[in-house]
């Protein structure tokens, strides 16, 4: 049950932002990281997600927890195609 309501908070939570004009705050660090290796994530993005996949990967024995991966499949008309595999 928990890990149902995991895979639906981060689906949804991929829709809300998707549907909405939304804005990211991020610390000091974090910023000037982007800023620096990834300048494009620095200035808004018309970013469409498509389709959102969840890959059961297996149990964690480090955590003691079921591993799982989302993959998020999104595409921008507003980035240039070099930019594409940093965001």
């Amino acid at each position: 049950m928990k890990m149902k309501i995991i895979i639906s908070s981060a689906r949804i939570g991929a829709e809300e932002g998707m549907g909405i004009d939304g804005l990211s705050v991020y610390p000091k660090e974090t910023f000037d990281d982007y800023l620096l290796k990834n300048p494009q994530l620095t200035y808004p993005q018309d970013i469409k997600v498509s389709k959102i996949v969840k890959t059961d990967i297996g149990f964690d024995k480090g955590y003691l927890k079921k591993k799982i991966q989302l993959r998020v499949y999104a595409s921008s008309s507003s980035l240039k195609s070099s930019d594409k595999n940093s965001v």
